[in-house]
């Protein structure tokens, strides 16, 4: 199986973490097979501990983005493997 990976960049304080939550739940409600990488986060210990902290105010939280950040997505494409 290929592995397509999402990157969430940002400044600090940016809603990273909220807009990694909508992808997330986004994709899994559509039957995507997602896994949440939390390696290097100082945020989140795993993936329990990413629910618990982005569930309260998830609303009010992506409502605040919408005001204040301009999301911009571009594709960036990797080299390929030798197999």
């Amino acid at each position: 199986m290929k592995n397509l990976e999402i990157i969430i960049a940002g400044q600090r304080n940016t809603g990273k973490s909220s807009i990694m939550e909508l992808i997330y739940r986004t994709l899994w409600v559509q039957g995507f097979d997602v896994v949440l990488n939390f390696d290097n986060d100082i945020d989140f210990k795993d993936e329990s501990d990413f629910r618990r902290k982005t569930y309260d105010m998830r609303e009010e939280r992506l409502n605040v983005i919408k005001k204040e950040a301009k999301i911009i997505i571009k594709v960036l494409q990797s080299k390929c493997e030798n197999n």
